[in-house]
């Protein structure tokens, strides 16, 4: 889109060296797969500009179900 202030970065989020602070920091389907994600989200934090927005999309697993409801296979 031609914008010069926007920036993403791309690596392993538990190992990665961030500089500088960030107006927002977003992740979709990360946290689930970390070994210590309040850790990630904690350092992640620490990098976030005052007034900043920190989001991520998770999946819930703890209740998985069909819609309509289907009895489960014998």
């Amino acid at each position: 889109a031609g914008l010069s202030n926007v920036t993403f970065l791309v690596g392993d989020i538990e190992s990665m060296q961030l500089d500088g602070e960030f107006d927002a920091i977003v992740g979709r389907f990360v946290l689930m797969f970390l070994r210590s994600p309040a850790v990630v989200l904690h350092k992640l934090a620490h990098h976030l500009r005052p007034g900043g927005i920190m989001a991520f999309q998770e999946s819930d697993l703890a209740r998985l179900e069909t819609l309509p409801a289907h009895p489960p296979a014998n």
